[in-house]
C-alpha cells in the first residue's frame, strides 16, 4: 500500500535556484533598466554640495565674569550668562533667527536657467542660478505672485518682456506674510523698457542685470517669488546643527545645497544675526541700568539749577560771603546726613521700581543691577542674577523643548518661587531703608532745631548753602554710577564669536550619491525578479514541479511527459508527434512490467484530481502503447462527464456503451469497439443517459462481474475514471484496480485540491497508487 501524508513546511532551495537560473534573461533586462533609470536620475538631478561654518556660541572664560571677587566695574554681573548648548542649538534652528537671516539676504527671489533648443522640455529640466547677473528688485509693500514661473527675456539691450500663464496663482503680501487671494487666472505678455518697474494688481518689481548677465539665445530665464515663511520653514528643515566633541561649546552648522555660493551666504549671515542679537540681549541690561539712572539725573538737575540761582541772588542781596564756623559746622553735619538721605531715597526709588517690575513683568531679563544705585546687598544681587538667568533660560528652552514642555513647566515653577523670594527680600529692604530715612531725619531735624538758633540771614545762608551741596553731592553721585554703567557698556564684548565663516567642505556632492545609487540599481535589478519569482512560486497554488506532488503525497512520480504543441494534443503520441512523449510513455510500459506482472493484474486504473488534468489523454496513449507492444488490450470509459477518449481513436460519437450494458444487461462484448489498432478495443460510457441515473455507483455490482468477465479475454485492460476532485465514482471502483495512477497536470492542478483529496486516499487505502506528471515544459525536463 502507498504511504500517503500530509503537507509540511518545506522549501526546495536548489529548485529555487534552478529556476532562478533558468530566467537569467529576465535579471539582465530588470538590471539593465534599473540602471538605465539610475543613469538618468543622477542626470537629471542636482548635486547637493555641503557648507560648513563653525560658531563659539559660549565663552569657556564667561563665568569669570559674573563669579567670585570684585568686580572691574559694577553691575557687569548681569550682563553674561551661561546658556546650555542644546539652548543655543534650539536658538540657532529657530524660525525667528533664520526668517531674519533671509531678511537680510533678499532671498525671496528664485532665478532659473534652461536650454531654448530642448524646447518644452528645458522649461522642466531648468536650474536654478545665484549670481546670475539678473537681479529682480521686488516692492516688499505691494501683493506679489508665489510659486509662480514667470518668463523674462531681452529683445534688446533696452527693452524686457514678461510672460506668463496661470489659472491657479497666489497673490501673497510679503510684508504682512499672509495669502490675499488663491487660484487667480492671470495672463501677461509684456515687453517694458530697462529701468521702467513692471506694475500691475499683482506684482510689483523692477529688473536690474549687470555685464555678467548671459544674453545668449540658447538659453531662457524665469523667475519664482517666494514667501519668507516658507523659506524659512525649508532652512530650518535641512539646517543640521552639532557640537564638534562632547562637551564643547563650539557648534558645526551645516546645509547641503545646490548652490554653494547661496548657503556660504545664508550661513554667515545666521551667524551674524545671532551674535548681534544675543550682543543685543546683554546689552539691553546695561541700558535699562544708563535709562533708570538718566531719570534720576532729570530730576536732581532741575532741584540743583534752581538751588543754585536761589544761592547766587541770596549772596548778592545780603552781601554774605562766606558762613560763619559755627553755622559751617552745622552745614558740614546736615550736608553728610542730606547726601545719606538722597542715597536711600534713591535706594527706595529702586526697590520700589522693582517691587513694580515683579508685579508688572512676567518675564524679568533686563533688570538693573542693585550695585548701580549703591546696594550691595548680596542676597538681593543673588535673587537678580538668578531671575535673569532663569527668565533667558526660558526663552530659550521655548526655542528647543516647546514652551508646553515638562522642563518649560518646572522653569516656571522656580521662576515663581525666585520671585516669592525677590519680593519678600526687597520688601525687606524697603522696610529697612524706611527706618533708616526715619532715623536719618530725626538726627537732621535735631541739627535743623541748632541751626534755627543762628541770625536769620546766617541760617537762610547755611539752609541755601546746604541744599545746594546737596543737590550737586546727589548730581555727582548720579553721574559716577552713569558713568560706570555706561564704561561696563562699552567694555561688554559678545560671549559668541564665528569660529570658521562658511566654506565649500567638499567638492563631491552628498547628494545623490553615484556609487551608491548604481549600486542600489544593481541590487534592485536583482531583487525585483527574484522577488517575482519567488512570490510567483510562494504564492502560486498549483504544481510547478514534480517534486511538488511527491512532497504532497508521499507517492513517486514514475512517469513525466512534457508539454505537447496543441495540434499534437489530441493525438495518439505513441503512432504520431513528440517523440520524447512517445518513448516516455514506453518507460512508463517497461516500469509497470518490472515492477508489476502485468498480465497476472490485468487492471490499470487511471484518474486525475480535476477535469483537463490529461487522463484520458495518459489512459489513450498507455494502451496504445501497450497494444503496440503485442498485449491484447481494452481501455473501458468510465468517466460519464466527457466523451474525449473517442476522439483519440478517431471514433465517431455512439450513444451506446458502458452505461447501456449496465443498464440493460445486456452481452457487453456488443458495445466493445474496434480501434484502427492492433491489439486495442474500446469500451465507450455511452450517451444521452438520465443524469439521475449517471454515477457508478449504482452499478458496482455489475461493474465488477464485468470486469471479472474481461480479465479472462484481455491481457491488460486500463480503465478511464471520473475525476476524484469532482465525482465519487472512483473511490468505488479503486478496490478493483491492481494498479492506480493518478495523473496530476504541471501549472494547473491546484495543491489545494490535492490537500482536499489526501484523507479520502488515507483512508481508502489505494493498492499500488502511482503518479503521471503531465505537461511538463520541455525546457524543465
Amino acid at each position: 500500500m502507498a504511504q500517503i501524508q500530509g503537507a509540511g513546511n518545506f522549501i526546495d532551495i536548489k529548485r529555487i535556484f534552478d529556476i532562478l537560473v533558468s530566467r537569467w534573461l529576465l535579471f539582465l533586462v530588470s538590471v539593465s533598466v534599473c540602471t538605465l533609470l539610475a543613469v538618468i536620475y543622477l542626470k537629471t538631478t542636482e548635486s547637493l554640495y555641503p557648507v560648513r561654518s563653525s560658531i563659539q556660541v559660549t565663552d569657556q572664560f564667561s563665568s569669570d565674569k559674573t563669579s567670585g571677587g570684585e568686580r572691574f566695574i559694577s553691575g557687569q554681573e548681569l550682563m553674561a550668562g551661561n546658556p546650555e548648548i542644546e539652548d543655543e542649538i534650539g536658538i540657532l534652528s529657530s524660525y525667528s533667527l533664520i526668517e531674519k537671516a533671509l531678511d537680510s539676504l533678499n532671498f525671496n527671489v528664485f532665478y532659473f536657467k534652461y536650454r531654448t533648443d530642448l524646447g518644452p522640455a528645458g522649461k522642466s529640466l531648468a536650474k536654478e542660478i545665484y549670481h546670475g547677473g539678473m537681479r529682480i528688485v521686488l516692492d516688499t509693500s505691494h501683493i506679489q505672485l508665489i510659486n509662480t514661473p514667470l518668463f523674462i527675456s531681452f529683445p534688446d539691450d533696452r527693452h524686457y518682456h514678461i510672460e506668463l500663464e496661470s489659472s491657479n496663482a497666489t497673490a501673497y503680501n510679503l510684508s504682512l506674510e499672509k495669502v490675499e487671494q488663491k487660484n487667480l487666472q492671470v495672463i501677461i505678455d509684456e515687453t517694458l523698457p530697462m529701468g521702467q518697474p513692471f506694475k500691475n494688481d499683482y506684482l510689483h518689481f523692477t529688473p536690474v542685470i549687470d555685464s555678467t548677465f548671459d544674453h545668449s539665445e540658447d538659453y531662457g530665464y524665469f523667475f519664482e517669488i517666494h514667501s519668507t515663511e516658507s523659506l524659512a520653514k525649508n532652512y530650518s528643515s535641512k539646517l543640521k546643527i552639532s557640537p564638534i566633541s562632547k562637551g564643547s561649546n563650539i557648534v558645526n552648522l551645516i546645509i547641503n545645497g545646490s548652490l554653494p555660493e547661496k548657503e556660504i551666504d545664508f550661513l554667515n549671515a545666521l551667524g551674524k544675526e545671532y551674535i548681534n542679537s544675543d550682543f543685543m540681549n546683554e546689552n539691553q541690561l546695561g541700558l535699562k541700568t544708563i535709562e533708570f539712572i538718566d531719570d534720576q539725573l532729570a530730576l536732581i538737575y532741575d532741584s540743583l539749577e534752581m538751588v543754585e540761582n536761589n544761592l547766587k541772588n541770596f549772596r548778592q542781596t545780603n552781601q554774605i560771603v562766606d558762613i560763619p564756623t559755627s553755622s559751617s559746622n552745622f552745614n558740614a553735619q546736615l550736608e553728610q546726613l542730606e547726601e545719606e538721605q538722597a542715597k536711600l531715597l534713591v535706594q527706595q526709588k529702586y526697590l520700589d521700581y522693582t517691587l513694580e517690575n515683579l508685579k508688572n513683568n512676567e518675564e524679568i531679563i533686563d533688570v538693573i543691577a542693585p550695585s548701580s544705585v549703591g546696594l550691595n546687598d548680596a542676597f538681593l544681587n543673588t535673587l537678580m542674577i538668578q531671575l535673569s538667568d532663569l527668565n533667558k533660560e526660558k526663552i530659550s528652552k521655548s526655542y528647543s523643548a516647546g514652551k508646553n514642555s515638562l522642563v518649560a513647566q518646572v522653569l516656571a515653577e522656580k521662576i515663581i518661587n525666585t520671585k516669592t523670594a525677590l519680593r519678600e527680600n526687597v520688601i525687606n529692604l524697603r522696610n529697612s531703608t524706611r527706618i533708616s530715612l526715619a532715623e536719618n531725619k530725626r538726627r537732621m531735624n535735631r541739627i535743623l532745631s541748632s541751626i534755627r538758633e543762628l541770625p536769620e540771614s546766617e541760617r537762610d545762608l547755611v539752609n541755601i548753602n546746604r541744599k545746594f551741596a546737596f543737590n550737586d553731592n546727589i548730581y555727582n553721585y548720579l553721574l559716577e554710577k552713569r558713568a560706570e554703567a555706561g564704561i561696563a557698556l562699552a567694555s561688554n564684548l559678545p560671549d559668541k564669536r564665528i569660529i570658521d565663516r562658511a566654506r565649500l567642505s567638499s567638492n563631491q556632492p552628498v547628494s545623490p550619491d553615484k556609487n551608491l545609487i548604481l549600486l542600489g540599481a544593481f541590487a534592485v535589478g536583482i531583487s525585483l525578479p527574484v522577488a517575482l519569482i519567488l512570490g510567483q512560486q510562494f504564492l502560486n497554488n498549483r504544481l510547478t514541479e514534480p517534486s511538488d506532488i511527491e512532497r504532497l503525497l508521499k507517492v513517486p512520480v514514475i512517469g513525466t511527459f512534457q508539454r505537447l504543441r496543441k495540434r499534437d494534443a489530441k493525438k495518439l503520441v505513441t503512432f504520431h508527434g513528440d517523440g520524447q512523449v512517445r518513448e516516455a510513455f514506453r518507460y512508463l510500459l517497461i516500469d509497470l512490467k518490472q515492477d508489476y506482472d502485468v498480465v497476472e493484474t490485468k487492471i490499470i486504473g487511471i484518474t486525475s484530481f480535476e477535469n483537463g488534468d490529461g487522463k484520458t489523454f495518459c489512459a489513450s496513449n498507455l494502451a496504445a502503447t501497450f497494444a503496440k507492444a503485442g498485449y491484447h488490450t481494452l481501455m473501458i470509459d468510465t468517466d460519464v462527464s466527457t466523451t474525449n477518449g473517442q476522439g483519440y481513436f478517431q471514433l465517431s460519437d455512439h450513444k451506446e456503451g458502458l452505461m447501456q450494458h449496465l443498464l440493460s444487461g445486456a452481452e457487453v462484448g456488443q458495445y466493445i469497439r474496434e480501434v484502427p489498432i492492433k491489439n486495442l478495443h474500446y469500451l465507450p460510457i455511452g450517451i444521452n443517459i438520465d443524469a439521475a441515473e449517471k454515477s457508478m455507483l449504482n452499478y458496482e455490482g455489475k461493474f465488477v462481474q464485468m470486469l471479472t468477465h474481461l480479465k479472462k479475454i484481455y491481457d491488460v485492460i486500463i480503465v478511464d475514471t471520473p475525476a476524484i476532485g469532482r465525482s465519487s465514482d472512483y473511490f468505488m471502483m479503486a478496490h478493483v484496480f491492481a494498479i492506480n495512477l493518478l495523473v496530476v497536470r504541471h501549472d494547473k492542478t491546484k495543491k489545494q485540491t490535492i490537500e482536499r483529496i489526501i484523507p479520502h486516499l488515507l483512508r481508502k487505502k489505494i493498492s499500488h497508487l502511482k503518479v503521471l506528471y503531465n505537461d511538463l515544459p520541455s525546457k524543465r525536463i
